[in-house]
């Protein structure tokens, strides 16, 4: 009788999974960056940043988190996707093992199980990512959708509120990470609808006057990272456009506009505020704001996430002496945690193979500022090994696929070339300088996106002729 139950219910998530407007559906909510709260229900936050202690009930849930556990779901049909179901679970139980060997009654010990689920809930998006074939362009018509609803909202609000850089809050709801994680979400989505939709006149105009919101909104959010996706996407596919004679040069005159109007706005709006706004702050180690006040300013911890530049108090003097001659204060701050992050790693062959016992200290090192470290540090080597695999497998197909199939190119097909370049960026770039697939909402778009470009390099699944 159960083995009938589970057959059952096998057969109509399947099914359900087939459906357009599911998938439809499922496409919006991988992209929305709408968050509650299980205390507070709609999360609404004014301040530059949020500080929720690790209180479960105060952190702000994505609703895509729904979209995670679906992806959980889809193990009931896991020999349809062997890899996919190997790398979720082989890696939860190579970190189950860590906590074992590791095992000490601690704050730190229970953080580790919380960060556990942290770490796996994004990847088992992944397994939902591989369900769906390119069809219809719906995933790019879904995320139009998102852009053009919550990008000239959020900086109409942000003008509103007398800034210049991105505000969190959107008057009936908040964005939380809205500096850093969100916008490198935003600029992928934007790189695959314009790639999608462009040839379509009905959506041309659209994309065309979002292309200047973009471009304002990216340089607003104060990541530097997510402006070089950004414009580097944006060659990537006039390049494409241009060679398949689909566009005119003109769009390239309107994108060098686009990019002087956003240059401007930066450095005569954005910039000087920000650094007005830094110099208060650290000249006032707590700001409390006054609940009648309409400044949307509050009490924050100064992190290198949160600005783009970072003093810290303890570097060690030749760490200095290379932040004032040669980088940027906020690169240095981060060479000073990888070092430190991969000291304490090698310091035996456990804390390597397993992770380290012993909690950083967050006062000097608030973060590895790299998702990998963080993991090794946390788990080992070991248990990150499946990812590593999973890399390698993705970088070889990759390679294979635009090696093999040059006529795709020249076809125009830029979708999954474009798929490819903004999975490949952040996985070897933007997650070596933040922890993007640990966190919720970022993770998990992520993951989907990397577990449907696994699935439309299968030869098979390609809906074009070769």
């Amino acid at each position: 009788m159960s083995l009938l139950t589970f057959k059952g219910f096998k057969s109509i998530y399947l099914s359900l999974l087939e459906n357009k407007n599911i998938e439809f559906l499922i496409f919006i909510m991988i992209a929305i960056p709408f968050y509650i709260q299980i205390d507070e229900g709609i999360f609404i936050n004014r301040d530059l940043t949020y500080q929720f202690n690790g209180n479960l009930l105060l952190t702000p849930l994505p609703i895509s988190l729904l979209v995670s556990f679906m992806g959980f779901l889809t193990l009931v049909d896991w020999k349809s996707f062997k890899l996919g179901a190997m790398f979720v679970l082989s890696t939860f139980f190579l970190i189950t093992l860590s906590l074992v060997l590791n095992y000490q009654n601690g704050v730190f010990y229970k953080q580790k199980i919380i960060l556990t689920l942290q770490t796996i809930a994004p990847m088992t998006a992944f397994l939902l990512g591989y369900r769906f074939v390119y069809r219809d362009r719906s995933i790019e018509k879904s995320f139009l959708i998102i852009l053009t609803l919550f990008v000239p909202f959020q900086l109409i609000c942000t003008w509103m509120q007398g800034m210049f850089y991105l505000t969190p809050w959107l008057l009936f709801m908040s964005i939380y990470q809205h500096l850093q994680y969100v916008p490198i979400v935003f600029a992928s989505i934007f790189l695959i609808a314009i790639n999608g939709l462009w040839d379509q006149i009905n959506y041309r105009y659209c994309l065309i006057i979002l292309t200047l919101f973009m471009s304002i909104y990216i340089v607003a959010s104060l990541s530097f990272l997510t402006m070089i996706m950004f414009y580097v996407g944006m060659i990537v596919f006039i390049l494409f456009k241009i060679t398949a004679k689909k566009t005119r040069w003109f769009f390239v005159g309107y994108l060098l506009l686009c990019l002087m109007i956003s240059s401007f706005y930066f450095l005569n709006l954005v910039r000087p505020q920000m650094a007005e706004k830094l110099m208060f702050l650290q000249s006032n180690s707590i700001l409390v704001q006054n609940s009648k006040s309409k400044e949307p300013i509050v009490s924050i911890e100064i992190k290198p996430e949160a600005s783009l530049t970072h003093s810290n108090i303890n570097e060690i003097e030749p760490i200095k002496k290379i932040r004032s001659n040669f980088f940027p204060s906020n690169l240095v701050a981060r060479i000073n945690y990888w070092s430190d992050y991969s000291s304490q790693i090698f310091e035996s062959k456990g804390s390597f193979l397993f992770g380290h016992p012993n909690q950083p200290d967050r006062k000097l090192y608030p973060s590895a500022h790299n998702y990998y470290l963080d993991f090794v540090y946390n788990f080992g080597f070991v248990a990150i090994s499946p990812l590593f695999v999973l890399i390698f497998i993705t970088i070889r197909r990759c390679c294979f696929f635009i090696l093999r199939y040059k006529h795709l190119l020249e076809n125009n097909n830029s979708f999954l070339v474009m798929l490819i370049f903004i999975i490949i960026f952040v996985l070897l770039i933007d997650n070596m300088f933040k922890v993007s697939l640990r966190q919720p909402y970022s993770g998990i778009f992520t993951f989907f996106l990397w577990g449907f470009l696994i699935r439309n390099l299968t030869f098979k699944n390609l809906k074009i002729p070769f």
